[in-house]
């Protein structure tokens, strides 16, 4: 077990998480919280996350020296206050999957009108009318989205170049793939693995949504 395993391991258990919860908090899946913990994984990417929710420094953390971070006072009482972290998902699972593989060329998915599943909502999605989430098939998004990671969808915020989207074809298909432009009638889109250019005409999408975030599968 690492250093910053044991510390993330014991400070869980001080605070009565469950591995689900903690990784809920900080948008990491409960195997990626035990991988972590039993020191198959070295540095996490959400170690703020993770450090902010566990009420230690960053820098500590990840010498596994859990001492308290440095505390905030209150103007005029002068006592030591501790700012507990913000929420940054939701506690229930309310927000549905509606994607899953089935076949298809690579990085397809089927778009489903009911949720497959569901899980928790980032704080970004709060309140947001029919958001939803969709899991990554296929390598042709490597290295920003792995197969199997879950990725958070805004159905109404309007793409900007560069960002990463999920287009629904005609078919009802689901494509994520990097926003490049509309080029008159033609979508035109990034694939990063291997890297290629993607063209689709306007007959052939239905939506173009935004990607929030996403969580490691």
């Amino acid at each position: 077990m690492t250093l910053i395993g044991q510390a993330v391991s014991r400070l869980r258990k001080e605070k009565g998480y469950s591995q689900q919860q903690l990784g809920s908090m900080v948008g990491m899946s409960q195997q990626a919280i035990d991988r972590l913990e039993s020191g198959r994984t070295g540095h996490p990417r959400k170690i703020v996350q993770l450090a902010r929710v566990l009420g230690v420094s960053p820098d500590g953390l990840e010498r596994g020296d859990i001492l308290p971070a440095a505390p905030v006072l209150t103007e005029g009482s002068g006592q030591p206050i501790i700012p507990l972290p913000a929420p940054v998902f939701s506690l229930g699972r309310d927000l549905p999957v509606l994607g899953r593989a089935q076949g298809g060329a690579e990085g397809n998915l089927v778009m489903e009108e009911g949720a497959i599943d569901w899980t928790f909502r980032p704080a970004d999605l709060a309140g947001v009318r029919d958001a939803f989430a969709v899991y990554v098939t296929g390598t042709s998004m490597v290295p920003k989205y792995q197969d199997g990671d879950l990725v958070y969808v805004h159905p109404s915020r309007p793409p900007r170049r560069d960002r990463f989207v999920l287009v629904e074809t005609s078919d009802h298909r689901g494509l994520i793939k990097q926003f490049i432009k509309w080029d008159e009638d033609i979508l035109v889109l990034r694939q990063l693995n291997p890297e290629d250019t993607i063209r689709l005409p306007r007959a052939r999408v239905l939506r173009v949504m935004l990607i929030i975030g996403s969580m490691d599968g």
